[in-house]
């Protein structure tokens, strides 16, 4: 995957539910620790995902073509704070899926007039420090925790505008590969047709007669009736 990649973050749903725990389940032990802060079992995953509320939270993700979710972020809104939770898959990171996934985010509180964003995150969690501290967000140790704090500013025209077109976006490439994978399931329903090889006719076998200046034969050596 090339790193001049525009990713597109789509808003996810209870129907997604099912991609959501396939995600969070391929982070092995040492990324369950950095996202959650402790490594969960997959029982205790499958809870997580399970509990997650789509009518009051919003979950974003970016995924591939076969619309495997790559990294996801987590938007749980409380009054006028959010915090965030981003995953991305060891093996697409650094390609910026964190940063799509990131400013998704933002955007969309910003538009809901959310007025502060945090993210705790432990202290060995590079990526996720990194991003913190590329946005300016204010950082605060608890510990082994950190907290990282992003005052947001007020919703324009032009951020509406924008986080419209990216819906509309994410939605058209969602539809288009929703249809190359029916029409690959189609064809590949599709029976196995027999090819018949062409060769030479035999013309000795060929019958010809005239009769009312039409002329007809068979391949058969019949006459026709």
């Amino acid at each position: 995957m090339s790193t001049n990649t525009v990713f597109l973050a789509a808003q996810l749903g209870d129907i997604h539910r099912i991609s959501l725990r396939e995600h969070f389940l391929t982070l092995d032990a040492a990324d369950r620790h950095l996202r959650f802060g402790s490594s969960l079992n997959d029982s205790a995953v499958l809870n997580y995902v399970d509990g997650i509320d789509f009518e009051r939270d919003e979950v974003y993700a970016v995924t591939d073509d076969a619309q495997a979710i790559l990294g996801a972020v987590h938007i749980a809104v409380i009054g006028q704070d959010a915090e965030l939770g981003l995953s991305v898959l060891s093996a697409v990171r650094g390609q910026g899926i964190g940063n799509a996934l990131f400013e998704r985010a933002v955007m969309r509180l910003r538009n809901r007039c959310v007025r502060e964003v945090r993210v705790r995150c432990l202290h060995q969690n590079a990526a996720m420090m990194h991003l913190a501290q590329k946005y300016g967000m204010k950082i605060h140790q608890e510990g082994t925790d950190r907290e990282a704090r992003l005052e947001l500013p007020a919703a324009t025209t032009g951020t509406y505008m924008l986080e419209w077109l990216q819906d509309r976006q994410a939605s058209y490439i969602g539809n288009l590969q929703d249809g190359s994978r029916f029409g690959q399931s189609m064809l590949a329903a599709l029976p196995a047709f027999p090819v018949f090889p062409i060769g030479p006719v035999d013309h000795s076998n060929l019958k010809w007669r005239n009769e009312n200046t039409q002329t007809t034969a068979t391949a058969t050596g019949r006459r026709p009736d």
